[in-house]
């Protein structure tokens, strides 16, 4: 089995919730027998042009001066960082490298990430190999996402969210199946674009679990103190530079932190990871982008989520699970996960959380029951199960279609 995969970032050595999920999936799937997975990445990064190789996953990495241009272009008119939407309209005047054309021609199966390079590949793949199969990973719905992100932009609001709603219908309704991070986002897709609930295979994002596997007490307390938290209670949020995630550091920024300041002066939140830049208020740390995030898991005591926006699945609820630390989640931070209130996790309306954390840190047995609960999620979300499910179906598409 070929399979070929398109994306829009480099999945080498990832370090956010796309990547991470791109890299194991095909790091997974280059397992199988007889299954080579070749990836293409194209990056607005100048000058990376680059090969890696993991097992039988290969990733080529091509940056086409018109995409940089695009980035730089874009960045500066609509004032915004994301800048998916204008890929379609960038690629119609990329031409595909003779290995992309060469690949395709002998691909069973063409993986696209997202829906943004979807309409590009599909023509090539009509005109190289019609028979190839095409996929869909829809990581998000794009246009709820993008729906959210420019709520406060006027200008040009109406045309770019027309334009993500043609290119993400096109995707959604052209690919053979799709993959969707959890049951709310299918039922978004069949709400906006009126497509059969059965083209849909629900694969969510998994974790390395002994990556996060908790450090003993006196450990834990030895890299606090290396790390300058020294008897202080860490409150855990991680995320990369997206939107909703931004969204939910504000929340923390000029609500959740400062009341929480008022009942327990220990209390210091960690902000870990690049979703916004290094900077430190009265009870609050932002690391900034970190090579490495895992140290900051292993010296929390508790973990939040204070998501109200977006699409998709949490993937940093299953690593603060894998992590053994408590969760106190909006309800819509819990989306795709078969958690319940009070039981796995603590879902809070945001003006409770200062309470709950207060509440918490202060209970070690309840601590310690809603992380053993929790933990029972993990086993099912490691790399090898979640993507088992894909990896059959696959085998099966295309010794049907073969």
């Amino acid at each position: 089995m070929r399979i070929i995969n398109l994306c829009q970032y480099i999945a080498h050595n990832p370090k956010h919730g796309g990547a991470i999920r791109v890299f194991h999936i095909n790091k997974e799937l280059g397992k199988y027998k007889d299954t080579k997975v070749i990836q293409f990445s194209f990056t607005p990064l100048l000058f990376r042009n680059e090969i890696h190789k993991t097992g039988n996953y290969t990733e080529h990495i091509k940056n086409p001066l018109i995409y940089t241009a695009m980035v730089i272009l874009v960045s500066k008119i609509f004032r915004i960082h994301s800048f998916d939407f204008a890929i379609p309209f960038v690629f119609g005047f990329t031409r595909a490298p003779v290995k992309l054309v060469g690949e395709i021609k002998k691909a069973d199966i063409i993986q696209v990430e997202h829906p943004w390079l979807f309409k590009w590949v599909y023509k090539l793949k009509n005109k190289y190999n019609p028979r190839a199969k095409m996929i869909l990973d829809c990581h998000n719905v794009e246009y709820e996402q993008y729906k959210a992100l420019l709520k406060n932009k006027v200008m040009f609001k109406r045309i770019i969210l027309k334009s993500i709603k043609k290119t993400e219908g096109f995707a959604v309704k052209k690919a053979d199946f799709c993959i969707a991070m959890c049951q709310e986002d299918i039922n978004s897709f069949i709400k906006l674009y009126g497509v059969n609930k059965n083209k849909f295979l629900i694969i969510p994002t998994g974790v390395d679990i002994n990556k996060y596997k908790p450090l003993p007490v006196k450990k834990k307390e030895k890299l606090k103190q290396r790390m300058g938290f020294k008897d202080k209670k860490i409150v855990l949020f991680t995320g990369a530079r997206h939107p909703p995630n931004y969204e939910a550091f504000l929340k923390i920024k000029n609500s959740i932190a400062p009341k929480t300041r008022l009942l327990n002066k220990n209390i210091l939140f960690v902000i870990a990871g690049h979703v916004c830049k290094k900077q430190s208020y009265e009870n609050i740390i932002c690391t900034g982008f970190v090579d490495d995030i895992i140290p900051y898991f292993k010296v929390a005591d508790i973990a939040i989520n204070p998501v109200v926006s977006g699409s998709g699945f949490n993937s940093k609820m299953i690593e603060y699970f894998a992590a053994a630390l408590p969760v106190i989640t909006t309800r819509h931070g819990s989306r795709g996960l078969r958690v319940r209130n009070n039981r796995e996790v603590f879902v809070r309306d945001i003006k409770d959380f200062p309470k709950t954390i207060n509440n918490l840190l202060k209970n070690k047995e309840l601590k310690l029951s809603l992380a053993r609960r929790a933990g029972g999620f993990i086993k099912e979300c490691e790399w090898k199960r979640v993507v088992s499910r894909l990896g059959k179906a696959y085998e099966k598409l295309v010794k049907d279609f073969g």
